[in-house]
């Protein structure tokens, strides 16, 4: 199955891209991704915040759509500011590409995930919490023809019914343990290249102590973020990741920290590839 996964950031909507937010993808894109190639699919990897308008994303997007034959298109959701753009945006490739199924991930979309379905039949499937093992299943069933085909066995998955419209949900069944977190890879080999990532934060500016606007972000695709874990011990009022929502929407009930070799592994892979770190 041929996948196209993309990063919208707020602000997709508009006009005026020159006050963009969120332009850093959620770090476990990169391992979704790259567990359904090792599982057989074609999934890539595409942020729409490196480029200059609306118009231009998402001819991008089709594009990439109609030239790479993608049959599933994902979407991140994970920080809930950029919940209105993501949603257009799903509305958009769906009016202009009906045949591709769409479903979103992330925190947020597994905090939302039934008001996300709620709101109309453009979004047709949002997986809840862990997306690594979910993804790779929802693409083994989307690969088999429509009779054949059962979302039910897909765990962490609300998806809505052709047919009927209904919409059903697995349950929350799956969570990534230690092992299977050393086992993702989280490098950058699911990008058509280092442009198509941005971390979207003054990295440069923050590391030599000087403030920065965060409300104005900058495109910055030399810089890569670390994924060392998962999960949180702590319960700040104000972080929807924190320990008592990682176990009500997650199903996670402590910390999972990936082993030296795994970290040192997605080190390499991003060197590599062409990044700082």
């Amino acid at each position: 199955m041929r996948a196209l996964i993309v990063h919208v950031p707020m602000g997709f909507s508009r006009d005026d891209w020159s006050h963009n937010y969120i332009n850093i993808m959620p770090m476990g894109v990169l391992s979704v991704a790259n567990h359904a190639n090792r599982n057989g699919h074609h999934v890539k990897v595409m942020n729409t915040a490196v480029l200059g308008s609306r118009d231009e994303a998402l001819e991008s997007v089709l594009e990439r759509i109609e030239k790479e034959r993608f049959e599933v298109v994902g979407f991140t959701l994970h920080w809930h500011l950029a919940a209105y753009d993501v949603m257009f945006a799903v509305e958009q490739v769906k009016a202009r590409a009906p045949a591709v199924a769409t479903v979103i991930g992330g925190s947020t979309a597994s905090i939302h995930a039934r008001e996300l379905m709620a709101l109309g039949a453009s979004l047709d499937a949002v997986i809840q919490g862990d997306g690594e093992i979910p993804f790779a299943r929802y693409l083994d069933e989307m690969s088999r023809g429509e009779e054949q085909r059962d979302l039910a066995l897909v765990p962490n998955l609300h998806w809505r019914d052709p047919g009927s419209g209904h919409v059903a949900f697995t349950g929350l069944t799956h969570v990534a343990n230690r092992e299977q977190a050393d086992s993702f890879d989280f490098g950058p080999a699911a990008l058509y290249g280092t442009r198509d990532y941005a971390n979207g934060s003054s990295m440069f500016e923050a590391i030599r102590g000087d403030r920065t606007k965060t409300v104005e972000e900058t495109i910055e695709d030399k810089w890569f973020f670390l994924n060392v874990g998962r999960g949180c011990n702590l319960n700040c009022i104000y972080c929807a990741g924190s320990r008592l929502a990682q176990e009500r929407y997650f199903g996670r009930s402590e910390v999972v920290i990936r082993s030296v070799d795994a970290v040192v592994k997605t080190v390499r892979s991003a060197h590599e590839a062409g990044f700082v770190s």
